[in-house]
């Protein structure tokens, strides 16, 4: 009883902490404050993505017009306390994303200290996310709650969460590839309609017909061009691709000379392979097709699966898909690493199918969660994090403890359990 007490009561002291670190960030330029002058922006019948607007940051807005829109609301109030309801809502989040973990690992006799666990081995990204005001924690407690089986109407419970998700940004369709891999069209319909649907309606019920249907068209039609390079990029865009974390934009860092120059002059350049443009994009597909395949794979197997000693099903499922998004998202990733809290539990909660493949799974993560939990920075200096260009060090261990996850969903017929 008392050593539950103590890691509810660490557990209180961290969610504590990162609160006055949210609160802290008021009155700094961040990514709400983006958010927060794009809405501010289009309430004043301008565009959020004119980057001449008045008031407008120096960071650009380039989401989807819904985010802008439902966001509205808050530029009647000062920008300081919409800040501090923002962090409010963040921390809500985290909070459900706990629960929702928690939840899928029911099957274990004790699942607080594994939650408790996970939770802290991914505190730098809780931080990074709370500091910079992104909403990647409302994102993933809307993945997480699409996920989570639950009984009652499905398109309520798993379809409009996942649309909303989606409509806001891009990326959380990546919490669809296991029912793609289960060959759940229905699902995978209905959340791509509630996601079109929302994405229109939203911004045309807020912003009006007009503004909101011009939003939507800038969006598609200019700003998405420029980022998938099917358009002449702006010059921020290099700002962008010099600072994300995700295999594409790692691979065009490290093979193109563009980017390697640094916006500081101090920071050597980190041209590793000068490819041309095609055989980057080919590197990059062959990459990314990799750890796509191993997912799917990894998925199949899952959907496969008959009863094992516990049910994990899910868990594996959710640490899977949450694993790859992270890798493959397209740009300026870093706080959505929290993502990685599904696959940390279940590699704590999960055994595996043989005691070989128990270790061998340890073996790659423990070596994965030293890459990304290292304080290079502190010890190293800032110049040593930007010549790592981006932090690779940490999409590296992503990819060791995805592929260490992946692991324990290659055997999944009943056996013998492995100590974990």
């Amino acid at each position: 009883m008392k050593r539950v007490r103590a890691i509810h009561v660490l557990l209180l002291l961290g969610l504590l902490y990162l609160g006055v670190e949210g609160f802290r960030k008021s009155g700094e330029v961040h990514d709400f404050t983006v958010y927060y002058r794009a809405a501010a922006a289009v309430r004043d019948g301008l565009s959020a993505y004119d980057r001449d607007t008045p008031r407008f940051p120096t960071l650009p807005y380039v989401y989807p017009p819904v985010l802008s829109s439902i966001l509205v609301p808050l530029t009647l109030l000062p920008e300081r306390v919409a800040d501090w309801i923002w962090t409010c809502a963040n921390l809500a989040a985290l909070i459900g994303c706990l629960f929702l973990v928690r939840r899928l690992l029911l099957f274990h006799p004790d699942p607080e200290p594994i939650i408790i666990a996970s939770f802290f081995l991914v505190f730098p990204f809780l931080r990074s996310s709370l500091r910079s005001g992104q909403i990647d924690m409302i994102l993933f407690w809307l993945m997480l709650l699409a996920i989570c089986p639950r009984k009652g109407n499905w398109l309520l419970r798993s379809g409009v969460p996942l649309g909303v998700a989606i409509a806001i940004k891009l990326y959380p369709a990546g919490a669809m590839l296991g029912w793609l891999v289960g060959r759940k069209w229905k699902k995978v319909g209905a959340v791509l309609l509630v996601t079109v649907i929302l994405s229109l309606l939203i911004p045309v019920v807020i912003l009006g017909p007009g503004n909101g249907l011009r939003e939507t068209a800038d969006f598609w039609t200019d700003l998405t061009p420029q980022l998938a390079g099917w358009k002449e990029a702006p010059a921020w865009y290099g700002y962008r691709t010099h600072h994300s974390q995700s295999i594409s934009s790692a691979l065009y860092r490290w093979t193109s000379a563009d980017s390697a120059v640094s916006l500081r002059k101090s920071t050597p350049s980190v041209l590793i392979l000068p490819l041309g443009d095609t055989s980057r994009w080919v590197l990059t597909f062959l990459a990314a097709g990799f750890w796509i395949a191993l997912a799917c794979v990894g998925l199949w197997k899952v959907e496969k699966a008959g009863k094992r000693p516990f049910p994990e099903k899910h868990l594996l499922q959710a640490g899977l898909v949450m694993g790859l998004i992270p890798i493959l998202g397209p740009v300026s990733l870093k706080p959505s690493f929290i993502t990685l809290l599904p696959v940390v539990a279940a590699l704590f909660a999960v055994p595996g199918s043989t005691r070989l493949l128990s270790r061998v799974s340890w073996g790659l993560a423990v070596p994965g969660l030293i890459l990304y939990l290292f304080p290079f920075r502190f010890l190293f200096g800032r110049d040593f994090s930007h010549w790592m260009e981006g932090h690779s060090d940490i999409l590296i261990g992503t990819m060791l403890l995805f592929l260490a996850l992946f692991l324990r969903a290659v055997r999944l017929e009943p056996g013998r359990e492995a100590p974990v």
